[in-house]
């Protein structure tokens, strides 16, 4: 799309508006700090990340914003708890399993064999001090079949069952299970209850069955997100709240190979341009005020399931039914210069704010290029959608999960240095900021076009009194 001078004129950021003049240097440095290697790739529960947090709130504080209320400090802690699924020790007549609960166990125990484990056969089955012993289900997505499996789990486990063997057959298989269920991180205290996934191969239907396993460890991690908040300038609406967000986490450090010499995930576009944004937008907002208020929160354990964001609307420091609307920014990276992405676009009115403000500074502007990917319910802005706030995600601009993009996802790669764009970081920037504002400022309420699937949500959580 080509912007001709007038419109620009007409559209661009006025001049005594801050994100009309950001310092590029500025966001040369900042981005610069928060993806070098000496933060050893921001994971959660390390030092990296906490020093990240750190830096974010010294910016917070120079810039006037208030800390939580909650806490008195620009910080809101939490903790998270990580566990370990084994893929050691043997069940019945196989050594392939996946535990994914419970502690060392090393015994025989008296087993209740079912066919299909329902909630109605604790109706007429005593299960206690007995290892349960099932098939593992057969119907929908594995992320179904676990979810319905661990709401079973906490089922038996108030039943007293002493355990519960699944029997595993076809994908995504055993072994497969072991290795993506590694390192599961939770909000919740993970089950007591021993609960093995077993490979069928080795199915035993009756009689006592035998359990060797040094079971899961669990750690306790602490961190937090990071919280700075603005007031309004409209003494009517900035008793609305709109939520500036990016998650701040990455992956860490490991060895991707015998052979490898970088072993620091940086994550310079996922998501350090991210945070680079709210910093910007903490200056931008406490020079000019919005006419709403403003939240402004990095999050952390993103990588770990959103965990943050869930965090964050299970305990919020302002009702959320007060809070309007997310400004979402998260991304992969970039494979495009010329043009920002918006997963959700056209999913709430807010469309027209950020086509104005693409075009403001000359990009073209789109909706999710890579429907496959389901990246809409795979950033942090799901966690509100769920609860009914429309929340899109604001990213770099691709054309699609392509070689360029994946070079750099979540690879030691994806680094501030040479081939990064940092003319292109700026113009992002600066468009997420001046958009957040038009939304910010308008005195309409951002909606989800009707018919969404999280618009129910939404008329429940602002017609509550």
């Amino acid at each position: 799309m080509i912007v001709s001078l007038l419109t620009l004129l007409l559209i661009a950021p006025p001049a005594q508006l801050p994100e009309a003049s950001f310092d590029a240097a500025k966001s040369r440095e900042q981005i610069t700090f928060l993806a070098s290697d000496e933060l050893l790739g921001r994971m959660t529960g390390e030092a990296g990340i906490d020093t990240a947090a750190a830096y974010i709130a010294r910016h917070f504080k120079a810039f006037g914003l208030k800390p939580n209320p909650q806490t008195g400090t620009y910080y809101q802690p939490f903790s998270i708890y990580s566990t370990s699924a084994s893929a050691v020790g043997t069940v019945g007549g196989t050594s392939t399993v996946a535990v994914l609960s419970g502690g060392a166990t090393d015994g025989t125990f008296a087993a209740v064999y079912v066919s299909d484990m329902t909630d109605s056969i604790l109706k007429i089955t005593d299960v206690r001090g007995k290892v349960v012993v099932s098939d593992f289900p057969s119907a929908g997505s594995f992320q179904s079949r676990l979810t319905q499996s661990t709401r079973m789990r906490g089922l038996l486990q108030q039943a007293g069952a002493a355990g519960w063997v699944q029997w595993m057959s076809g994908e995504p298989g055993v072994a497969r299970i072991a290795a993506f269920m590694r390192n599961a991180s939770s909000l919740e205290a993970p089950s007591t209850m021993l609960h093995v996934l077993a490979d069928a191969a080795g199915k035993v239907s009756s009689g006592d069955i035998r359990i060797q396993t040094p079971g899961v460890n669990t750690a306790i991690l602490k961190t937090q997100n990071v919280v700075g908040i603005l007031e309004g300038s409209d003494p009517v609406l900035k008793n609305e709240y709109v939520l500036l967000m990016a998650h701040y986490d990455h992956i860490g450090a490991r060895r991707t190979a015998t052979n490898a010499t970088d072993t620091i995930f940086n994550g310079a576009r996922d998501n350090a341009m991210g945070v680079v944004a709210m910093l910007h937008a903490a200056e931008a907002f406490s020079k000019v005020r919005t006419k709403r208020s403003l939240i402004i929160l990095p999050v952390s354990a993103e990588e770990m399931g959103l965990i943050g964001s869930r965090y964050y609307v299970e305990n919020p420091i302002i009702p959320l039914n007060q809070t309007v609307y997310v400004s979402n920014i998260d991304g992969a990276g970039y494979n495009v210069t010329d043009a920002v992405t918006v997963i959700g676009l056209e999913r709430t009115s807010a469309s027209a704010h950020y086509k104005t403000a693409a075009s403001a500074y000359g990009l073209r502007i789109w909706d999710d290029p890579a429907g496959e990917q389901g990246l809409f319910n795979r950033s942090d802005n799901v966690s509100f959608a769920r609860k009914g706030i429309p929340a899109p995600t604001f990213t770099a601009g691709f054309t699609a999960f392509d070689d360029t993009i994946m070079k750099f996802y979540h690879q030691p790669a994806d680094e501030a240095d040479e081939n990064f764009d940092f003319d292109y970081l700026h113009k992002y920037v600066s468009v997420f900021v001046y958009a957040t504002r038009l939304i910010a400022d308008d005195p309409s309420r951002v909606t989800w076009v009707p018919g969404d699937t999280y618009e129910p949500a939404f008329k429940q959580l602002f017609t509550q009194p």
